[in-house]
């Protein structure tokens, strides 16, 4: 890692734990195919709310904030998720075992949309402040059209920063077909140009009260 990219020195954190798509399969078996149904609900929930409201009342992240608020009362009140919701930092994760489950929005390139501060970009590149949680970080990432007119799919992902690990089609699961059988997504080759984006270092430097960016 370059380190002169990053709001932190990715020395001085520790690597989280790394996951099989196998042995995640084996551990979330019966819970994968609800979260889907839960990413359904959510979404035709803010549908019909979108359809009673005028434009001119809805701001950029009205949309994804909405289907985040219903996907976290489907979630409550499913007896098998309930017991795992964590919150933190105004957002909320499944956690369990060796894993914490994160839920995001992604581009077609399968990238989670996040803003770019260092707790975001610590989970992006698999690392962990402290040892006390190694454990690895799966998004369960959900993809729309340009209009947020349909739900395009949701997938369990695994990856490093810019690199895929692996990645489960979850409405394949739900939709009865077995692991064997369900593929993999199909992933364009994002240009070099259209990669994750990487906050810059910042130095606070006392000069007429302003900071400047490091060079």
């Amino acid at each position: 890692m370059n380190k002169v990219l990053y709001l932190f020195d990715p020395d001085e954190y520790l690597p989280r734990q790394t996951a099989t798509e196998t042995e995640f399969q084996e551990h979330f078996g019966e819970i994968l195919p609800d979260l889907f149904h839960a990413y359904e609900y959510a979404f035709e929930k803010m549908c019909e709310k979108r359809a009673a409201r005028k434009a001119t009342e809805m701001t950029a992240r009205w949309a994804s904030d909405n289907v985040n608020g219903f996907l976290y009362d489907w979630l409550v009140n499913n007896p098998r998720a309930s017991l795992l919701i964590r919150k933190e930092n105004n957002t909320f994760y499944l956690e369990t075992g060796d894993y914490r489950l994160t839920f995001k929005k992604v581009d077609k390139y399968y990238r989670p949309s996040y803003n770019t501060n260092k707790h975001n970009m610590l989970l992006q590149h698999n690392l962990a402040v402290s040892s006390e949680d190694l454990r690895s970080v799966i998004f369960i990432g959900y993809r729309v059209d340009e209009a947020w007119s349909m739900l395009e799919g949701v997938y369990a992902i695994n990856r490093n920063g810019n690199d895929l690990n692996w990645i489960i089609d979850l409405g394949k699961l739900a939709g009865g077909v077995g692991r064997a059988d369900a593929g993999q997504p199909i992933v364009p080759d994002p240009t070099e140009t259209d990669t994750v984006p990487e906050p810059e270092l910042r130095l606070k430097i006392k000069d007429k009260g302003k900071d400047k960016k490091a060079v």
